[in-house]
């Protein structure tokens, strides 16, 4: 039978690189930047959070460790969850916002050009600026926790798994290919 604890360290190392990765891209000020470009940033972001989401669910497979911490693990995995749902909703109205000012575009192309006036598709980009307001608010606040979870799971780790976690911590191989 497979210890599924094994990779413990490296899988909360994994989720914590990549969540803090998140988050700091996340207090960029991406919403400035040109709508195609704003989307890949947002792409970008959204990756980072659902690699440590996956990373987050593994980490919990297995353990056998301090019921507060599963707990919190439990509630930062749903945590991440939401966040994301966020980014994608965000996501979806800046792809469609791209697509309806399109000239070219697939949807033109079929059902000819749409009249949209500025003020309906300024109030998408105004949509997708308060959705990413209330991630950042979420982000910040769940970072303060994450702090203390992340302490709190390195503590609950052997001092090879530990060894483990910052190796895989410091590496960044993973994160080149992502970007």
């Amino acid at each position: 039978m497979v210890d599924l604890k094994l990779n413990r360290s490296i899988y909360l190392a994994r989720r914590d690189k990549f969540y803090l990765l998140a988050a700091n891209h996340l207090c960029e000020d991406f919403l400035t930047y040109p709508l195609s470009r704003c989307s890949e940033y947002i792409d970008l972001i959204l990756k980072f959070f659902i690699i440590a989401k996956q990373q987050a669910l593994y980490s919990m497979r297995g353990k056998d460790i301090d019921e507060n911490i599963n707990v919190d693990e439990s509630n930062f995995f749903k945590s991440l969850e939401l966040v994301i749902e966020e980014l994608n909703a965000s996501r979806i109205i800046l792809k469609h916002n791209e697509i309806i000012r399109k000239k070219d575009s697939f949807l033109t192309r079929f059902i000819g050009e749409i009249s949209f006036s500025e003020p309906q598709i300024d109030s998408s980009k105004m949509i997708v600026d308060i959705i990413i307001k209330h991630v950042r608010v979420i982000a910040f606040r769940l970072t303060e926790r994450f702090e203390e979870l992340r302490k709190k799971c390195f503590a609950s780790l052997t001092e090879e798994q530990k060894i483990r976690y910052n190796m895989m911590f410091d590496y960044d191989e993973n994160i080149k290919e992502i970007k």
